[in-house]
């Protein structure tokens, strides 16, 4: 993962946790409330936690104690997010034509952009403005 030295540790490593998991930061804090305290907690036991991370920077221990634990275990290679009840995304019929029309748009711009600076150099070209 990138590390950025302007940031603390341990909001990289709940950022990095995050990335790994694919989850949001906000489920890092439920995930680590959940295995520190071995119960389920609701947003709004969650909240105030993480609205001191989010507005002061603050991450408390039992979220340190996750995300050094996660982050060992992706570094071994040996981190199986099942084991936190994350399962992967199943793949989508809808999502993947998404992607591809995302694509033949991005290509039909760049072509239409390459054939719009063609047709500008040869006007530019032929009229004599910038001999």
């Amino acid at each position: 993962m990138a590390f950025d030295e302007q940031m603390e540790p341990d909001i990289q490593r709940v950022l990095d946790t995050s990335a790994i998991l694919e989850i949001t930061e906000f489920e890092v804090f439920r995930l680590s409330y959940d295995r520190w305290f071995g119960t389920h907690a609701n947003d709004d036991t969650i909240e105030p936690f993480f609205c001191d991370y989010m507005f002061r920077m603050v991450v408390p221990s039992w979220v340190n104690h996750f995300t050094r634990k996660v982050m060992q275990l992706y570094q071994a290679g040996r981190l199986d997010p099942s084991l936190y009840g994350i399962k992967p995304k199943p793949f989508s019929n809808a999502a993947a034509r998404l992607g591809i029309q995302i694509a033949v748009i991005i290509a039909t711009v760049l072509v239409c952009l390459i054939l719009l600076a063609d047709n500008v150099a040869d006007f530019y070209d032929t009229t004599g403005i910038f001999r």
